[in-house]
């Protein structure tokens, strides 16, 4: 009877064990039934998104089997289910935890990812991407002239809209690494932009929804293709992202913290944002009202309208006018803009006169209290960006480049034009670009495959489930492309501002995900360790992704044709180009330009050089003059990645003796007996780069006149001089040098003087008088000197006395013995 009794209760037991199972797995398929369905529909999303032109070299092997290929139609409708299905249907926390993630794993996580954004923008980063162009340079030529000139006469607005937060950065970072180049300091100074880009964006996260999604959106900044593109590219257009980064982390600490010194940081913060990039202009007043808004919506018990000051009121109307105008809003902004800074010293002591009457009044009317720390903060944004923001060649800029040529943008025409450009807008973000080859592929889209799939996950979650902080991020992404909406000359520079919303908005959308699925599984920390394993694969196949697009099918498919030069010129040859180059950027071995008569000026006992010329193919007549005086040349091809089979430059290799052919008259060799001054002209913009040649001759007076077909252009030029001195009786000898121009003098490879005559505004220093005590042995000496032509086209004035003779000085340049 025992065993009876026994055995009936094992199998009661089992039969409890299978229906307490079979009851657990029907509550999990129940919980997950949203995780599935969302999951499904966004991979379906992700499956219609992988074929869009921008996209599908991801899968080039593949036979494209997928339905609704590049239908943007499907896309849209799949996303507008999951809009709908969790705005009605789906359960979801409005508030996903976030502090899930532990300080020490955020902390790792963050490092991580500086770590991976390091790489991404720093790999080969002295060599400039396939699509360098002069544009790119241009940024280099702006630091150099501020670093070797020390001419700050531009102001705090740099030639074609460059404003000063990258040129000051980068002038700073090349004064602590001197010896770095040019192409270095700036791709080094735009990343520390991306790393500060990564830092407050993980701090707006953090104020949203805590450390999880903090960690997730400082992921996706750190491999974001945008903003990699945009370091790797050379232009500096980072800047304006990182002032937004900062200025979204303000106006969301807002609605947590409300002291004065909030809201004046705040104030400095968006007032920054008009020292960063050109596109920065709607921004400021944005920020300025939109957090307006904001904080009274999420105070609006404390802050009511019947309450707010006089002042708030007159300022309001102010703020709208003037932004308005700063905007091209009306079709003569430029001279209602000059009318405001006819007062604007009125204007300014009115406001501090105003802020100290409220600030003085706060304590005793606290119901004012809010209003009179955003009267404050926004006035002192306006003050702050008023030089940048109010300057007559900004607001210029903006109505040259409107798509409608005397019109503001308020008029129903423009407006209207605005609204057929916005496909356009759109096609450029995630389908398809035209851009410009110096920024991109052509045809890639703004935003990479990752960045894509989230922000529309993100989207999902912020249109179903709003509130003012999603709202507040959804309208700075909208302000972020109306700049390629409202202007003519499209790049994609243009839509810089939209990067940090969207990216925090793809990463609300993330973290929402991550929530609904963690809710519908058991509390085991396998499952926890299995998301975060399938996010870290995720994270290292976008980081994938990016190098990918950014270097292996851009910036790396360059031919090479400098980096060969320079390897011919350390090889012993005389080197000549005949190419578009971006001279402010190069920076390694001797250079020269082609020119109709090249002179190489040797001395009796010095060896004929043999020659390399690189030329383009689409200048057929210096090949055929070159051919015609060279028949014995060696003649190479350099080709594009895109095209192994045609030579886009060639390279000639002629051989030293030749060059006293009678057949050619392309390079004139002469022999100069006796000392004499090697006088090398640098190509424009560079200052005291002096690795390319723009003409390199011999004299015996250093005044002599160049001739007409040299077509050396002085301005902004340098002159390198190298000649030999001969000392008669060794001793202390007195050197003394006057110069207007920026100017050095060697000797003997040791550095007598480093003149710098700093220029503010239009005040042109007088000319520098320096003496120095040299003392200098019997024997020939070597002299090097470098002028950059700033007030005078010559060298500078170098006298020589010697060790114990009342005589007056002998000029350096009138004789080559002492």
């Amino acid at each position: 009877m025992r065993k009876v009794k026994k055995k009936s209760a094992s199998k009661s037991s089992i039969k409890k064990r299978v229906f307490t199972f079979l009851s657990q797995s029907l509550q999990i398929a129940k919980n997950l039934k949203d995780p599935f369905i969302l999951l499904a529909l966004w991979l379906s999303f992700c499956a219609v998104t992988s074929s869009f032109p921008s996209f599908d070299w991801m899968f080039p092997t593949h036979q494209l089997p997928i339905m609704f290929f590049e239908s943007w139609k499907t896309a849209l409708f799949i996303l507008v289910g999951m809009i709908l299905y969790v705005r009605f249907v789906a359960k979801t926390n409005n508030k996903a935890s976030g502090e899930t993630v532990s300080s020490i794993g955020v902390k790792i996580g963050f490092a991580a990812a500086i770590g991976l954004s390091a790489f991404l923008c720093l790999y080969h980063m002295d060599k400039p991407s396939a699509g360098y162009t002069d544009d790119c340079a241009f940024f280099i030529r702006t630091i150099r002239r501020l670093k070797d000139l020390g001419d700050y006469g531009l102001g705090y607005i740099f030639q074609h809209g460059l404003l000063p937060a990258w040129p000051y950065s980068a002038l700073a970072l090349w004064h602590l690494l001197p010896n770095a180049t040019g192409l270095t300091i700036q791709r080094l100074s735009d990343a520390l932009f991306h790393f500060g880009i990564i830092f407050f964006l993980y701090l707006s996260a953090k104020e949203i929804a805590g450390r999880r999604m903090a960690l997730l959106v400082a992921g996706m900044a750190a491999v974001s293709k945008a903003l990699i593109s945009r370091v790797v590219s050379g232009y500096p257009s980072s800047t304006l992202a990182f002032g937004i980064a900062i200025a979204i982390w303000l106006t969301i600490r807002l609605q947590r913290k409300n002291k004065i010194s909030d809201f004046l940081w705040w104030g400095i913060g968006v007032g920054f944002l008009a020292y960063t990039a050109a596109p920065f202009e709607p921004f400021i007043p944005f920020f300025v009202f939109i957090s307006l808004g904001y904080v009274w919506w999420t105070n609006r018990k404390e802050m009511k309208l019947k309450d707010a000051p006089v002042l708030i009121w007159l300022s309001l109307p102010a703020f709208l006018v003037f932004y308005l105008c700063c905007n091209n809003a009306f079709p003569n902004s430029v001279g209602v803009i000059r009318q405001i800074k006819a007062f604007d010293w009125w204007l300014l002591a009115g406001v501090l006169v105003s802020s100290i009457f409220l600030y003085s009044r706060k304590k005793s009317a606290d119901q004012q209290r809010l209003w009179t720390y955003w009267f404050l903060g926004s006035w002192l944004a306006t003050i702050f960006a008023y030089p940048e923001i109010a300057n007559d060649f900004m607001v210029g800029r903006i109505e040259e480049h409107s798509l409608i040529s005397g019109a503001g943008f308020l008029s129903p025409v423009y407006l209207h034009t605005c609204f057929q450009q916005l496909p356009l807008t759109l096609r450029w973000l995630f389908w398809a670009s035209a851009d410009k080859s110096d920024m991109a592929i052509d045809g890639d889209a703004f935003f990479g495959y990752p960045e894509t799939i989230l922000i529309g996950l993100g989207l999902v979650f912020c249109v179903a489930r709003p509130n003012v902080t999603r709202v507040f991020l959804i309208l700075t992404a909208i302000l972020g492309v109306l700049p390629l909406l409202f202007a003519t000359g499209t790049h994609s520079g243009f839509l810089i501002g939209s990067v940090c919303p969207l990216l925090l908005i793809g990463a609300i959308g993330l973290n929402e995900l991550i929530e609904i699925i963690k809710g519908g599984m058991p509390k085991v920390k396998f499952f926890n360790s299995v998301i975060w394993f399938l996010l870290i694969i995720f994270w290292f196949w976008s980081a994938y992704l990016t190098f990918s697009r950014v270097y292996t099918q851009w910036a790396e498919r360059r031919m090479g044709t400098l980096e060969a030069a320079a390897k011919d010129s350390a090889n012993g040859f005389r080197v000549y180009l005949s190419l578009d180059v971006s001279p402010e950027y190069y920076e390694g071995p001797v250079l020269h330009f082609t020119h109709e008569h090249n002179p190489i000026d040797l001395a009796t006992d010095e060896k004929i050089p043999d020659v390399v010329m690189y030329m383009d193919i689409r200048r057929p007549e210096l090949r055929v003059r070159t051919e015609k005086g060279f028949p014995k040349a060696k003649w190479t091809g350099l080709f594009s990645p895109d095209d192994p089979t045609h030579p886009m430059v060639l390279r000639c290799e002629i051989a030293g003796e030749d060059l006293l052919s009678k057949k050619q008259d392309l390079f004139v060799v002469s022999r100069i007996a006796g000392p004499f001054w090697k006088r090398t002209y640098i190509a424009p913009n560079c200052y005291l780069n002096l690795s390319l040649a723009d003409w390199e001759d011999g004299a015996k007076n250093v005044s002599q006149p160049l001739p007409a077909w040299a077509g050396v252009i002085f301005d902004a030029q340098s002159l390198k001089l190298d000649g030999t001195i001969h000392i008669n009786h060794g001793g202390n000898y007195e050197i003394t040098i006057e110069a207007g121009n920026r100017s050095k003098v060697y000797i003997d490879g040791k550095e007598i003087f480093d003149l710098i005559l700093p220029r503010v505004g239009t005040y042109i220093p007088l000319p520098l008088v320096k003496k120095v005590s040299l003392n200098l042995t019997e024997g020939d000496h070597k002299v090097e000197v470098v002028t950059c032509f700033q007030t005078s086209y010559g060298p500078p004035d170098i006298w020589i006395k010697g060790p114990g003779t009342d005589g007056p000085n002998q000029e350096i340049w009138k004789s080559f013995s002492f």
